[in-house]
């Protein structure tokens, strides 16, 4: 067995698993928030583009992922266009399946020109 007897080794191995042990867990002793803790915080979620003059970013009105009927859509292709003008929308995108409610067939997007 070499310098080491079976008794040793054995024992250099169970005190290393320990110790490896201990040491992955020691990160995690001090991460512990009590009820009063977590109550007494005021979580106050604010608008970071509160202050942003949208008018002067000349912003487009968009929508980037839309079906029509030609896949598994609600509207035909005319209506979507028209339901998306009068809402004074300025892009466009349609996303149209290659077969409607097929698994493997939504992932193959077919492009679609009007």
């Amino acid at each position: 067995m070499g310098i080491f007897s079976k008794g040793v080794l054995f024992m250099f191995k169970k005190i290393t698993a320990i110790i490896l042990s201990v040491l992955m867990i020691l990160p995690f002793a001090g991460v512990s928030a009590s009820a009063e803790e977590t109550a007494a915080k005021n979580y106050i979620i604010e608008d970071p583009y509160e202050k942003v003059d949208w008018d002067s970013w000349n912003a487009y009105k968009t929508q980037l992922h839309a079906h029509t009927t030609a896949s598994d859509g609600f509207l035909t292709i005319q209506e979507f266009v028209k339901a998306h003008y009068d809402l004074n929308y300025d892009i466009v995108a349609l996303s149209q399946t290659t077969e409607p409610l097929t698994g493997a067939g939504m992932l193959f997007p077919t492009p679609c020109l009007l």
